[in-house]
């Protein structure tokens, strides 16, 4: 079977090969789609999600400081049910109790970090976080 013939259905920008014709699942085995992938540093899955008030904190009607408030109490409630949800999983023996997400999540909101990550990740509400938090 001919390279070609395995590629056929994939788009060039996709192709990590060269001319040589190989069996066709070596060169499925062998495929990376770079526009799937994604690095960040690892304090970025450490955040709690901000969306867990679906409004971003600089553009809540009350300001930022009233949408902490209400993200503290809400995180609270998420926290509690990952926890819930992470005890299951550990009396399984499918995670460790040192990879409990709900932890990580508590310390980057307790430490700030949150808002760093967050910065990071939305980099038009730099200045508004700057300005608030310092």
């Amino acid at each position: 079977m001919s390279a070609n013939t395995c590629w056929s259905s994939y788009q060039s920008r996709n192709k990590l090969m060269d001319a040589t014709p190989l069996p066709c699942s070596i060169l499925k085995n062998n495929l990376l789609y770079w526009e799937f992938t994604y690095a960040a540093p690892v304090e970025f899955s450490h955040a709690p999600p901000w969306w867990l008030l679906i409004e971003k904190p600089e553009l809540w009607p009350n300001g930022m400081d009233d949408w902490e408030i209400v993200f503290n109490h809400r995180l609270k409630t998420f926290l509690r049910a990952m926890k819930s949800r992470e005890d299951t999983e550990i009396q399984k023996g499918h995670i460790k109790e040192n990879q409990r997400m709900s932890s990580h999540m508590q310390r980057s909101w307790d430490s700030g970090n949150f808002w760093i990550v967050y910065a990071a990740l939305n980099s038009f509400a730099f200045d508004a976080i700057y300005w608030k938090k310092n």
